[in-house]
């Protein structure tokens, strides 16, 4: 959240600019635990997605991104973001427009708290108009407790740099800018997906780990019934030999009899 939010407190300072302007980096927030996870999963999940779609673009979040020069309080903190055209692996302390030739945010993506108002407030997307963001999502899993908070709400910037609210499909967002879906699950967490219609959740580390899990296991599983099968057939192949030698054996034994009684006659 902004530094002029009623609710920050104790801010980090940072080294003076060449500016002589100092720019926070923390505001030392405590987050409550729904917050902090439902941020945390989508950030990896997202991360992983442009890093394994080879994607030029950096995904964070709470980070400060500061979008007028010489004021500290012009300031925007997203739960998520993503910035187009940078590598994967960008350290960002905190953000300035100016040391990055004006360039925004293409997505931010808010998770309302249980301080809703704030998050709801016109100033919050007014500051995202002056960020220059092209996309803002905005997801409250508390939506029930009011009738006026929606679960997932969707603004994309016009023409005319404001950002204006998107109808949007129940449960579910496509982001306008990236070929991906936010879907909200049974849990009410919220989860990325890509395909038609959100047709497949991109698998958190836990999920992937447990399916290739599964594929190192039917490999093994694989070879070892390959293994097996060739084992079998060896066996066959000996019992065959040995009959075939033992047939052979009787037959020449016959034969051998069969001459000793001959010549006995």
């Amino acid at each position: 959240m902004p530094p002029d939010s009623p609710i920050v407190r104790n801010l980090q300072p940072v080294l003076e600019t060449d500016d002589r302007v100092y720019y926070p980096v923390s505001d030392e927030m405590g987050e409550t635990s729904e917050h902090y996870w439902a941020a945390h999963e989508l950030v990896a999940l997202l991360a992983d997605y442009v890093r394994r779609n080879r994607v030029p673009a950096v995904v964070g979040s709470d980070q400060f991104f500061y979008f007028k020069r010489g004021d500290p309080r012009a300031v925007v903190c997203p739960d998520l973001y993503i910035i187009d055209d940078e590598p994967n692996d960008l350290k960002i302390d905190s953000w300035k427009l100016w040391e990055h030739d004006g360039k925004a945010p293409t997505l931010v993506l808010e998770i309302v708290s249980d301080e809703y108002a704030k998050d709801y407030a016109d100033h919050l997307i007014t500051r995202y108009e002056q960020l220059g963001a092209r996309e803002l999502i905005r997801f409250d899993p508390q939506h029930g407790r009011n009738p006026r908070r929606k679960l997932l709400s969707q603004f994309i910037r016009d023409d005319a740099g404001r950002l204006l609210e998107q109808p949007t499909e129940p449960g579910r967002i496509r982001s306008k800018f990236h070929d991906l879906w936010f879907v909200h699950q049974p849990d009410n967490t919220l989860r990325i997906a890509h395909g038609p219609n959100a047709a497949t959740l991109w698998p958190t580390a836990a999920e992937r780990e447990a399916t290739d899990a599964e594929a190192r296991a039917r490999a093994e599983a694989r070879v070892l019934a390959e293994a097996e099968a060739r084992a079998a057939e060896t066996r066959a192949r000996v019992e065959a030999e040995t009959r075939a030698a033992e047939a052979t054996a009787r037959a020449e034994a016959a034969e051998a009899e069969l001459a000793r009684l001959r010549n006995r006659t």
